[in-house]
């Protein structure tokens, strides 16, 4: 059966733009002419973003175009297009390159310009020739040796096909002989040493395919946890203390055991106060990825709360919401119900229910203890 003859390399141009350069031959990023390294899933995503530049790329179009046979979540797209601004130099409030359409998918913003390519759609290994008084030579036209194709390699090897121009001929007469042999010897030694530098090349830039799912699947074994605050949804300003006390009372509940690794409060009041983050229960990606960078949290933890009067007694319900900082995608969501009276017993077991969602493993009871003590003695003590 025909099958309709592919694209020649040569109408495959080479982008660059801000020092970069991108070679969708040989699955390249350049800059400065030092190789830039990026995982294949994400240089395929940069290379559907650079050729509908200046449009928005749909979310479901990216997912379908790099990972055409493979099921895979919203998950792993954000965490390539995070990998590829990393790659970019782009930090959470520069948009440079890469913007994020909410709701719809990202763009390319960046001017680029397109350079064409030789005529050969490749770049000729050089190698000058020898020219010998009155021998003539032959130069015969460059043939294409393509290397083999391994299962996988248009994922796992960036390199394309080398072109190497073949051996000259030369007619043999009598003494001059070895001078041809020794020509021979140095066209194969570049050969070699071509073939291995390409094949250098592309087993550096593998990478294993792999499926992440499950909350546990992108979060380090003991990961860096930030928690960011809660907000008070009722109209009594009186209550605001509970935001402060909740936070503080949840970092010592979760820093129980060896677990986690906890942010200090103090520490996330002041990158907040540094940066000016909107202060919210469902944090966008770029505050995520703020807190991410200053502070390294690998988990971010938010939540709202309510109080409400009730039969003379004060019921408090906490929404509590933890998200990956540098995807953005949530990893647990719960509420728990409580008093302001029992406000100890609630926040245990918020934490408990949130070491449950996340895999984690309970403390000891010793640790448990240690980080009962650190508590505040009564609701009244937490409010002052």
């Amino acid at each position: 059966m025909a099958t309709s003859p592919q694209a020649p390399t040569a109408e495959k141009p080479v982008y660059e733009f801000d020092g970069f350069r991108v070679d969708p031959v040989r699955r390249r990023l350049l800059r400065g002419g030092e190789l830039v390294s990026l995982t294949p899933k994400a240089f395929s995503i940069l290379l559907a973003l650079l050729e509908s530049r200046g449009e928005v790329v749909g979310k479901e179009e990216l997912i379908q175009r790099v990972w055409p046979d493979t099921f895979v979540t919203e998950a792993n797209l954000t965490q390539n297009i995070s990998s590829l601004r990393k790659a970019l130099g782009e930090r959470a409030n520069d948009h440079r390159y890469v913007v994020t359409v909410p709701g719809q998918g990202y763009s390319f913003v960046a001017e680029v310009r397109e350079v064409p390519r030789e005529s050969t759609g490749e770049l000729l290994v050089p190698r000058e020739l020898p020219v010998v008084a009155g021998l003539p030579v032959t130069r015969e036209p460059p043939v294409t040796r393509e290397l083999p194709v391994v299962a996988g390699a248009d994922e796992y090897s960036p390199a394309a096909p080398a072109i190497l121009p073949a051996p000259p001929s030369f007619p043999l007469r009598g003494r001059r002989r070895p001078l041809i042999t020794a020509v021979a010897v140095g066209v194969l030694v570049a050969a070699l040493a071509t073939g291995g530098f390409l094949f250098y090349n592309g087993r550096k830039n593998f990478q294993p395919r792999h499926r992440t799912s499950g909350a546990s699947a992108a979060i380090p074994a003991r990961p860096t946890v930030a928690v960011l605050g809660f907000r008070n949804l009722g109209g009594d300003r009186g209550q605001d203390w509970l935001s402060t006390a909740l936070s503080e009372m949840l970092i010592t509940e979760l820093s129980a055991g060896s677990t986690v690794r906890m942010v200090p409060g103090e520490e996330v009041v002041r990158v907040k106060r540094t940066l000016s983050l909107p202060y919210t229960e469902d944090p966008d990606d770029e505050t995520l990825q703020q807190i991410h960078d200053r502070l390294g949290a690998d988990l971010v933890v938010a939540g709202s709360y309510l109080v409400l009067e009730e039969k003379g007694s004060r019921k408090l319900r906490i929404d509590v919401r933890a998200m990956r900082a540098e995807e953005g995608d949530s990893v647990a969501s719960f509420a728990e119900q409580g008093t302001e009276e029992g406000l100890f017993d609630l926040v245990s077991r918020t934490g408990r229910r949130l070491r449950h969602e996340l895999g984690w493993a309970e403390p000891s009871p010793a640790d448990a203890r240690a980080a009962a003590a650190l508590l505040p003695g009564n609701p009244q003590a937490a409010r002052l």
